[in-house]
């Protein structure tokens, strides 16, 4: 599941939705703290 929220912060940052892939980026972190994509995501979007 976690996973999904990770590819929709993706979609979402390409639609240059950047508040909303954020909170999606900290809901699959939510899910999975050691998730290292979303860790990663979620710095370079911060």
């Amino acid at each position: 599941m976690h996973t999904a929220h990770w590819r929709l912060a993706l979609t979402l940052e390409k639609l240059n939705r950047k508040p909303e892939a954020i909170h999606e980026l900290q809901s699959a972190l939510r899910l999975a703290p050691d998730f290292e994509e979303a860790k990663r995501d979620l710095k370079r979007l911060k």
